[in-house]
């Protein structure tokens, strides 16, 4: 559902292209989109835990250098999806997740999450070079191949969990500082 709203999004703007003034514009369209595609979505590993912050102004700049370096490029094949990659890894460059909900996964050597204090992207990921995309008049293609890239990028962004968590203790559980490691973010 979530993938094929962002297509539909990007889909419908790229096939007006009087809808689009200016590469800069479409940038951000495209920056938007990809933030509202990951706030639809989850951390993957462990309690399907949503993100918090994102580098989003980076992504944008990095778009729109990859969009004016495609502009100028007069034919031939172009990696415009891998260059768009590299905002996409921006993005995630300094995100966390979400404190709330705390992961059900207990942290190393505990019992229970009490609380989450941090959860942040310790990688970015990578972003797969799926091969040169040549010129085509089929926008669905285009932003498939998007897709394909994302989809397995999302797999390789690692992060951890900075918990306060129960320890086993007698007689009763003793509070203290907890880390759980995580792979990986999901799109429903």
């Amino acid at each position: 559902m979530s993938y094929s709203l962002f297509k539909t999004n990007m889909k419908s703007m790229m096939d007006d292209p009087d809808s689009i003034g200016n590469f800069q514009q479409f940038g951000k369209k495209l920056t938007d989109e990809y933030d509202l595609l990951i706030k639809r979505g989850f951390q993957s590993q462990i309690d399907s835990v949503p993100i918090d912050s994102a580098n989003k102004p980076a992504m944008e700049q990095l778009v729109n250098l990859a969009l004016m370096a495609m502009l100028q490029q007069k034919e031939g094949e172009h990696s415009i999806v891998f260059e768009i990659g590299k905002g996409i890894i921006m993005y995630w460059t300094g995100a966390s997740l979400s404190s709330m909900p705390p992961p059900i996964t207990p942290a190393i050597g505990s019992i229970v999450n009490v609380s989450t204090v941090s959860a942040p992207v310790l990688n970015s990921g990578t972003f797969p070079n799926l091969g040169p995309n040549s010129p085509t008049e089929d926008t669905a293609d285009l932003i498939d191949n998007l897709i394909d890239a994302i989809t397995i990028h999302l797999t390789t962004i690692t992060g951890l969990y900075n918990t306060i968590s129960l320890y086993p203790a007698v007689p009763t559980p003793t509070p203290a500082p907890g880390v759980l490691p995580w792979t990986g973010f999901t799109i429903p």
